[in-house]
């Protein structure tokens, strides 16, 4: 039970008690804890938010900033029944600077949200993931979120200006500027893009923006062997038209998700048009790499969204196929160098051959393997097994969708002590009392 001079601290504040509320909250895409959250907090402000982190330090009662919940790691989820800290009701976006190129945004908003407002302007926030319909700011930026266009636009850090943190000590800084020169002392900002929640907890921020992209163009190239994709993205990067995404697909995802393909794999291409140049006749080489079984045009909005279906929704389609089939499932978002992005995944599909369904952002070294196993023991020992070999190629265990619960004993196993030692100075510094997500990532 929790304090009731804690619960009378938070008079005002909207929450929740109600088990059903509860699980929903406690749970991501992946994790749902056999621990709910105790209380469920709505804060419509960053002074509700102050109001919360400051209970909770006095009464020394753990805290777990939640976002839309759309994390595959356990990273907003409570792992002893802790109190959890909703940013939805925080989702304002402000008007947005045209001539700066920038604006702000309250955490709580959602991804797709920031689009259709900025797109108002002619500008273009470049953060665009499958999940952007419930992913919100707060919980891309705790996550330094990649998505679909890292290939062209790099990596979520790029795209934030400043961030506004709110601390159990009761301080809220803003950090970071606008400015695009600014060397007046440490980059903490950047401390806190990836931090997962346990440094403190992001307010709002204000984001970096782009024009808006010309046309894309949109493609699917059909092959056998993987080698072909390579060759592509090479092809790829070489024409004089901006490469915004290379993924890659494996036949049994396509196939789930909807679509169909005679081959092995097939590569999701698009680069932006060019009005001053025939993109057609530019694209055309692409579809005479060797090897290349079939190379389709979108030629419509209805194809093109038709492709996007394909890759957007393999996630959803193998929860679902490996629950029909009674499996239990194991997803591993990870990263490797280009030289050997290809050698591994032959190794992963020669190694495990069926219930492995392989896709991701290719153009930027991210595969998102996923694996069906008939048991607890099996899944785990694949993933110790498939790590080993990512550790060998210098790779990395988490290429966007951050540590969490699921991936932390890995992760302590992997990190350099020294590092680790900072790491653990640096949360000791802003959260003394340890009360911010707990067991999550350090």
């Amino acid at each position: 039970m929790l304090n009731q001079e804690f619960l009378s601290a938070l008079d005002g504040l909207e929450k929740s008690h109600d088990p059903d509320v509860l699980t929903i909250y406690s749970s991501d895409s992946m994790l749902t804890p056999s621990n709910s959250a105790r209380l469920v907090l709505f804060p419509s402000n960053a002074a509700d938010v102050l109001k919360i982190l400051t209970a909770c330090e006095k009464y020394g009662v753990s805290v777990v900033p939640s976002g839309g919940r759309t994390g595959l790691v356990g990273g907003a989820t409570p792992l002893d029944g802790e109190v959890l800290l909703s940013l939805e009701k925080m989702n304002s976006i402000g008007e947005v600077n045209i001539d700066q190129k920038t604006v702000w945004v309250e955490a709580g908003a959602t991804t797709r949200s920031v689009h259709e407002k900025c797109e108002k302007g002619g500008l273009y926030w470049p953060i665009d993931l499958a999940s952007k319909g419930s992913s919100q700011v707060g919980g891309n930026i705790a996550t330094n979120a990649g998505g679909i266009h890292v290939v062209r636009y790099g990596m979520l850090r790029n795209w934030i200006a400043s961030i506004e943190v709110a601390f159990p000590n009761g301080d809220l800084i803003v950090f970071g500027s606008e400015l695009v020169k600014d060397n007046t002392g440490l980059d903490l900002m950047q401390l806190f893009i990836g931090s997962e929640g346990v440094l403190g907890v992001i307010t709002r921020a204000e984001l970096f923006l782009t024009e808006m992209p010309r046309p894309l163009m949109t493609s699917i190239a059909c092959f056998d062997h993987l080698e072909t994709a390579s060759e592509l993205l090479s092809g790829s990067r070489k024409l004089p038209l901006a490469l915004h995404t290379f993924e890659i697909m494996d036949q049994e995802s396509v196939a789930i998700a909807g679509g169909s393909i005679s081959s092995k794999w097939c590569a999701l291409i698009e680069v932006e048009e060019n009005p001053e140049l025939n993109t057609l006749n530019l694209v055309a080489p692409l579809s005479e790499a060797a090897a290349l079984k079939e190379f389709w045009l979108a030629d419509s909005e209805e194809k093109r969204n038709r492709f996007w279906s394909w890759r957007e929704s393999i996630s959803e389609s193998v929860k679902r196929v490996v629950a029909t089939r009674g499996l239990i499932q194991k997803k591993m978002d990870v990263s490797l160098p280009y030289r050997s992005l290809v050698s591994f995944a032959d190794r992963v599909n020669d190694e495990f051959k069926e219930n492995v369904w392989i896709f991701g952002h290719f153009g930027d070294g991210n595969l998102h393997l996923n694996f069906g196993f008939s048991s607890v023991l099996l899944a785990d020992q694949a993933e110790a097994l498939v790590f080993c070999w990512i550790k060998e190629l210098n790779g990395s265990i988490s290429a966007e969708h951050g540590i969490g619960t699921l991936k932390r004993d890995e992760f302590l196993k992997w990190i350099d002590p020294n590092e680790l030692r900072l790491m653990r100075q640096v949360k000791k510094v802003f959260d003394p009392s340890g009360i911010l997500n707990p067991g999550k990532m350090i």
